[in-house]
């Protein structure tokens, strides 16, 4: 079961790539006390130094769209506090070697957060502070109401988490710190991950020249993530442009080359010697945001990502056995 749950997991943790967002809030995946942090973006995380990818994210601009054009900035006011809530939900589907799994369906994970600008310099840099207000599951599910308060005692120790992020006026990351209790289990740093890297899915980065209606860009970033190695290429365009706001369109496509990932042991950070081979991996995924430029947070971000794997389990003595998992996630960010 631990592995099953465990492949899920990993699924659902790497389907962020962890780049940037445009909306400069929850961030990107939260590294380890003992290692450089990774950076925030749009849902705090904890981080203290640029995330963990092999190449840089890059943003390619493939057409400016129609006149009239404008320059895509955030202007935040200072001192003025940004509420959201991020709800989370997935699906998983799994069969070995070609037989279907019954996987219970875990609740849908719902996080209330809230966030402040302090200070907007003269090239445009904002520093912003940011708290988890509640973190919590949500929805009926099958599994045992042990396990259930189990669960729920691993979000509340979110409750109270902090941060500080540095991020230009075009919502790119350039510093960002998370305070995280020491005495934080494994399984809620964990959690810390999966929120994270999902709030960063719904922002979006703003090109550096004027934009009108129709205006695509392109994020191309090679990110790792819990051992996996993915390429991710996000796309986005713009469908909706008025003075004070903007809609985007996101397309999201992810592929992983064959390898080997470790799966942590049990109540630890540390890999286990146990291990599948990443034999494929595919995903896509769709969603919209719309934002204002005087506000960090999105006032709606959707986002649905489906992706298919194929691993295998050595299994020892026995021959390896294939297996296959789908997984389907949706994610919605609302901020009044």
């Amino acid at each position: 079961m631990k592995t099953v749950v465990w492949i899920g997991t990993i699924l659902m943790l790497s389907v962020g790539g962890g780049w940037v967002g445009v909306i400069a809030q929850p961030t990107k995946p939260a590294a380890q006390p003992t290692e450089p942090a990774a950076q925030s973006t749009s849902a705090p995380t904890a981080a203290k130094t640029p995330p963990a990818a092999t190449v840089r994210p890059v943003l390619e601009l493939i057409t400016p769209g129609t006149e009239p054009r404008q320059i895509l900035r955030l202007k935040p006011t200072v001192n003025v506090k940004q509420t959201a809530t991020l709800t989370m939900g997935m699906d998983i589907g799994l069969s070995v070697a070609g037989k279907s799994i019954p996987v219970e369906k875990l609740p849908a994970t719902k996080v209330a957060f809230e966030l402040s600008p302090d200070r907007i310099a003269a090239n445009g840099n904002i520093d912003y502070h940011f708290q988890y207000t509640s973190v919590d599951w949500v929805g009926t599910s099958p599994l045992p109401t042990e396990l259930l308060s189990k669960l729920r005692a691993q979000t509340e120790a979110l409750k109270g988490i902090v941060g500080k992020v540095t991020v230009d006026n075009r919502g790119q990351i350039k510093a960002g710190r998370f305070e995280v209790p020491p005495t934080i289990s494994s399984s809620a740093r964990q959690m810390l991950k999966q929120i994270s890297h999902s709030a960063d899915q719904l922002s979006a980065p703003l090109p550096e020249p004027a934009v009108g209606l129709g205006a695509k860009w392109r994020i191309t970033s090679q990110p790792k993530f819990n051992g996996i190695s993915l390429k991710q290429v996000a796309t986005y365009e713009l469908v909706k442009l008025q003075p004070d706001q903007a809609t985007l369109r996101i397309g999201i496509e992810q592929q992983a080359p064959p390898q080997t990932i470790q799966i942590p042991a049990e109540g630890t950070d540390s890999p286990a010697n146990d291990t599948l081979a990443l034999k494929s991996f595919t995903g896509q995924g769709q969603g919209t945001i719309t934002f204002r430029f005087d506000r960090l947070l999105p006032t709606a971000s959707t986002l649905q990502i489906r992706s298919n794997a194929t691993m295998q389990s050595p299994n020892p003595p026995k021959a390896p056995i294939d297996l296959d998992t789908t997984n389907q996630m949706t994610m919605t960010l609302q901020s009044p």
